[in-house]
C-alpha cells in the first residue's frame, strides 16, 4: 500500500476548517507568519482593528497573542470565524500564511481510503514506515 494514499494532500484552510469541524473539531488554532521576514510590532489594538476589519465577529476569537517569534496566534472556537480566518492572506499590507491545528478530532479525518480487506498488523507496518 502507497503511504501517499493514507494521507490527506494539501487542502486549503477553509475546506480544512469545514472538514475538520465535520469530524468533530472544537477548538482552532491558527498561526500566521509573515510569508518573507516578521509581523510587524503591532499595538495591541491596532492589531485587532485589522483582525476585526477582516472577520463579522470578533467576539468569537478566544484568544489573541503576537508572541515574539513576530508570529500572531488566534483561538477560536466557532467554526464560521475560523472559516473567516483562513482567508486572511495578510495582515496589516504583509502577506502571511497560516498553520491551523484542530483539537478532538479523530484520526478519521486524517486517513482514507483504506481497503478493508487489509490487516491490521500490515496497516501497523504501513503507518510505522
Amino acid at each position: 500500500m502507497d503511504s501517499a494514499v493514507l494521507y490527506r494532500p494539501f487542502i486549503d484552510p477553509v475546506s480544512q476548517v469545514e472538514n475538520a469541524g465535520r469530524a468533530g473539531a472544537q477548538n482552532f488554532t491558527f498561526l500566521f507568519q509573515a510569508i518573507l521576514g516578521n509581523l510587524p510590532k503591532l499595538y495591541p489594538k491596532l492589531l485587532k482593528y485589522n483582525i476585526a476589519s477582516k472577520i463579522s465577529n470578533v467576539k468569537n476569537i478566544d484568544h489573541m497573542q503576537l508572541p515574539k517569534q513576530g508570529k500572531l496566534l488566534i483561538i477560536t472556537h466557532n467554526i464560521s470565524t475560523a472559516k473567516e480566518l483562513g482567508i486572511i492572506k495578510a495582515i496589516l499590507g504583509t502577506p502571511v500564511s497560516c498553520i491551523i491545528r484542530h483539537e478532538h478530532i479523530s484520526t478519521r479525518f486524517l486517513l482514507r481510503n483504506i481497503s478493508k480487506d487489509i490487516s491490521l498488523e500490515e496497516f501497523g507496518k504501513e503507518i510505522e514506515q
